[in-house]
């Protein structure tokens, strides 16, 4: 017989080894000792800082914390100024967001960025800012490695020039102008100019209303930083960007050796220096890609791997698009005639872009395996599928996002956008019906999680944003299509009927109406371009397929098409009002803008009446805005 106490350890060994098996089971995926991703990307963002830099993060835990850790712990590159956005372990810059209000936080975060930005020092960001640097003065952003550098605003036009070796004059001037008279840049500066009035005074101690909590000394710099922001606001909104600023900055240029102005011609010499040389990506320590199990690391671990691979599939892809315009300028002057090493130019440039294709491909592959929870970085991926026309791979990227997130409303909705459309070019209703079920699911799916979160109470769930959201989403998208007066079914017999009688506008009007209804807007596009070319003799068929066309991102086609119906349609008022918003709001072409706006006014109402009596009731919303419009642009080109 076995002794009782032997049996209590046999049991007890026993029950030790059942409770170590799951520690060997999962021991693989959760052995860290490799692990230095963290503190290597610490080491990765000082070795892309240059000395007595500026360095501002998001305040991600991963940029935050492994930064203060460098400096504060190690005592690594003290030369470096750190600011987090949110201050919540460097130096509040923009005050204490607990006791500001929005308003206070979007006036003060630009006025101190304007003050840091011109400094002098070096200023590198995590993240590319919005609102933009343009803001906070005459800046933009430039890549270098995994960081931003702010950049004087003048030097952007070398991107260009890079890029294209040479450019005409006159396209110079349209892209200077572009850099400097962006309505949205305008109208946010003219927004902040009148904040500083309620702003300053609240500085001067005159009020109450902020900031909180400063000493004297920061207080006597904020009044200095105001006083000389607003004095910068009000010459950019004042000053004009014409033939003269561009011929005044490019002859800067030319002088500091950048380019070179031969008559009509604008050549690329040099770019402003890097301030290191080489490849930045090789200055970096990434020794995560010799462990096995890297993909098993916990999530803002492998949120750092993620972006390291998008970060750098983003800067392969900007070296394609760079290469890709530097390649068709050796073709145009080998088309000329051949000049020596001009053949083996064009054989590197050709042999750069095939290298760093293959590159991009690989590191937005890797994003997606190390990302494989996280929709943001899938709704990135999925979002330059579209971009490049590949509609299966950003399906398949914004479902990955979904299930990853449930609650991720752009996921969500590219995803459902997509589906819908992909569903919708295949002709096939019973493909619709599916594609209509499985998007209806997973939008009820988040109502049912919100109700749970707010207890079945209704007045909770009308006040949530996200709420909200979903509900447009559903009634736009999703029920157009639901309703048997809009479904793929009706769209197939429409389109059956169309083909049947090719010369009745009647039917072509109903099928475009439908499709537009819809929001079907490739579906317009592909069935107006199926009409014949009466279809132009048609305002309301143009008008349907312009703005289709812009919506699908296709803008030069779009301005094109609302320009061709204001010249053979002059008195339509919806379309010579539509091209005059392109050109505000969509080119930023504020003379064009306001030219067009103006024809809309010499439009007569009796003349409209006769024409297009059906249309009547938006005439006097559409006068009433233009004529607004027309005072509003005359003011800021003057």
């Amino acid at each position: 017989m076995i002794p009782m106490q032997k049996i209590h350890v046999v049991i007890a060994s026993l029950l030790a080894l059942f409770a170590l098996l799951p520690l060997f089971g999962h021991m693989a995926a959760n052995d860290n000792h490799k692990n230095y991703a963290n503190h290597n990307y610490g080491k990765n963002l000082m070795n892309t800082l240059e000395p007595n830099s500026v360095f501002m993060t998001e305040g991600g835990d991963n940029q935050v914390f492994t930064s203060a850790y460098n400096q504060m712990a190690m005592q690594l590159r003290p030369d470096v100024r750190i600011y987090d956005q949110k201050g919540n372990v460097f130096y509040r810059i923009y005050g204490d967001f607990r006791y500001m209000t929005q308003q206070e936080v979007d006036i003060k975060r630009d006025i101190v960025d304007f003050e840091i930005f011109s400094r002098g020092r070096p200023v590198y960001l995590t993240w590319k800012r919005t609102p933009p640097v343009a803001a906070c003065g005459d800046w933009f952003l430039k890549r270098y490695g995994i960081l931003f550098k702010v950049v004087p605003l003048k030097y952007q036009i070398l991107e260009d020039l890079d890029a294209e070796r040479e450019l005409p004059l006159d396209r110079v001037e349209a892209l200077v102008m572009k850099y400097y008279a962006n309505s949205q840049n305008i109208e946010k500066l003219r927004k902040n100019l009148k904040d500083l009035d309620w702003y300053q005074p609240a500085i001067m101690g005159v009020t109450g209303q902020a900031p909180h909590f400063i000493s004297d000394e920061e207080r006597t710099r904020l009044r200095r930083a105001v006083a000389e922001y607003r004095t910068w606001l009000q010459g950019a909104i004042d000053r004009k960007i014409d033939a003269r600023f561009v011929a005044d900055l490019l002859q800067g240029l030319q002088a500091e050796g950048y380019l070179r102005v031969e008559g009509n011609t604008v050549v690329f010499v040099r770019d402003i220096p890097a301030p290191f040389s080489g490849d930045y990506w090789s200055r970096y320590i990434f020794d995560y890609q010799q462990v096995e199990n890297a993909v098993e690391w916990d999530y803002l671990t492998r949120e750092i791997l993620t972006n390291y691979n998008f970060y750098f599939a983003e800067y392969c892809r900007e070296m394609i698009e760079k290469l890709m315009r530097q390649k068709a300028f050796y073709e145009r002057r080998l088309a000329l005639g051949r000049t020596p090493g001009l053949e083996a130019a064009l054989a590197g440039v050709v042999a750069d872009i095939a290298r760093f294709t293959a590159q991009e491909q690989r590191s937005y592959r890797d994003a997606a395996y190390y990302g494989y929870d996280m929709a943001a970085i899938h709704h990135n991926l999925g979002a330059i599928y579209m971009q490049r026309g590949e509609t299966s791979a950003a399906v398949a990227s914004f479902r990955r996002g979904v299930a990853a997130d449930k609650y991720s409303y752009p996921t969500i909705y590219s995803y459902v956008l997509l589906r819908l459309r992909e569903a919708a070019e295949s002709g096939k209703p019973e493909v619709e019906e599916e594609a209509l079920r499985e998007t209806t699911g997973i939008v009820h799916t988040v109502y049912a999680r919100l109700k749970k979160t707010y207890s079945l109470d209704d007045e909770g769930m009308q006040k949530d944003q996200t709420v909200q959201q979903f509900a447009r989403l559903e009634q736009t998208l999703i029920a157009s299509r639901t309703n048997s007066g809009f479904s793929l079914r009706r769209v197939v017999a429409m389109q059956k009927l169309v083909t049947e009688n090719p010369g009745d506008k009647a039917l072509q009007l109903q099928l475009l109406t439908l499709l537009y209804q819809r929001q079907d807007t490739e579906g317009v596009v592909r069935a107006f371009n199926g009409f014949p070319e009466t279809k132009w003799q048609d305002e309301m068929l143009v008008y349907y397929y312009g703005n289709s066309q812009q919506q699908n991102g296709d803008i030069d086609d779009a301005i094109a098409s609302f320009e061709r119906l204001a010249r053979e349609k002059p008195d339509f008022f919806l379309g010579v009002f539509r091209l005059a918003q392109m050109y505000e709001i969509v080119k930023k072409d504020w003379p064009k803008a306001l030219d067009v706006y103006r024809r809309v006014l010499q439009i007569r109402e009796d003349v409209a009446r006769v024409k297009y009596p059906n249309y009547l009731r938006y005439f006097a919303d559409i006068e009433r805005t233009a004529r607004q419009r027309v005072d509003e642009i005359s003011r800021v080109v003057k």
